[in-house]
């Protein structure tokens, strides 16, 4: 019920907050709702809301932030007030830029856990464990960003995500994964060779070769 959007004040550059927007993925935990108000946040996500978040889907609506000029693609995550009051004088350098969807501690903790699993508070141990290293890995960031530093971020979160499609996929779907890139590397050659005018009659040469090269390709890769 309610929004299919979840709104959360973030701060951004300069120390400005912000309407941080993603899909929502959990019960609201309210006075009229005991039972998901009793349960961790991990357990109050629903069974969309897990599809969501395995597959990053829930993030899409930051593209809005983007837009608005609030977040870049590419920046420190934004964090809660909260959190950010518990930032040294040092570590308030990473509010010098827009955050970002993407940084290193997007990449290092990509897989990160929703709680603490020795039953601890989340918030203490977030503060006191995992704030410190990703804002050590913010200012790494703040001392090497630019262009080419932006699209090496961008490029590790696109293959990781899809190393984690094809892991999920099982050995069949890396079968298929394979198979296409054999396939989309032999046309890709044929292009390259011809100047991207391929003649008819080496057109039907590639085609007739095409499944004999990714059968190949995929039994040797087996």
């Amino acid at each position: 019920r309610g929004s299919v959007f979840y709104r959360q004040a973030r701060v951004g550059r300069d120390g400005r907050t912000f309407q941080f927007l993603k899909f929502r993925t959990m019960l609201d935990a309210t006075p009229e709702r005991k039972d998901a108000s009793a349960r961790p946040a991990g357990h109050r996500v629903t069974e969309a809301g897990v599809i969501l978040r395995r597959h990053k889907i829930d993030k899409l609506p930051q593209l809005v932030n983007v837009l608005l000029g609030h977040m870049s693609l590419v920046g420190p995550l934004p964090e809660l007030p909260e959190t950010v009051a518990h930032y040294t004088p040092e570590q308030r350098a990473v509010l010098s830029v827009r955050p970002g969807i993407m940084d290193y501690a997007s990449v290092t903790y990509r897989g990160e856990q929703e709680g603490p699993e020795d039953g601890s508070d989340p918030t203490e141990t977030y503060i006191a464990r995992v704030m410190p290293r990703k804002l050590e890995l913010n200012l790494q960031y703040l001392a090497r960003r630019g262009l080419i530093e932006d699209l090496r971020i961008i490029l590790a979160s696109v293959y990781l995500r899809a190393q984690d499609l094809i892991s999920r996929a099982g050995k069949v779907g890396q079968v298929l994964v394979d198979g296409s890139i054999v396939a989309s590397a032999l046309v890709i050659a044929y292009l390259v060779r011809f100047d991207f005018e391929i003649p008819t009659q080496h057109w039907k040469h590639m085609v007739l070769l095409l499944p004999y090269v990714v059968l190949a390709r995929t039994c040797a890769n087996v």
